[in-house]
């Protein structure tokens, strides 16, 4: 008789922070849509305060993080 732990019973009690069954894991969905709504966030805060300097940068730093993190994940990374 064997007093081993047998590996699905390792398999079981891990938390698995990447899943690979087709769904998102809780910790990166959370850090992808939370840093997406930081930069949509401080979009439109450049876009009204447009007048100040450096705004221009809060708007080209948050569509540059939408359409280059957020859109290559979902074009490439996505399942169809």
């Amino acid at each position: 008789m064997s007093l081993g732990v047998t590996p699905m019973a390792c398999r079981r009690r891990r938390r698995r922070w990447f899943r690979f069954d087709g769904g998102a894991p809780p910790l990166f969905f959370a850090i992808l849509v939370g840093t997406a709504l930081i930069s949509t966030a401080l979009t439109v805060v450049g876009l009204a305060r447009w007048q100040q300097p450096g705004s221009g940068f809060l708007v080209a730093g948050g569509l540059l993080y939408l359409l280059g993190v957020i859109g290559v994940t979902m074009v490439f990374n996505v399942p169809q």
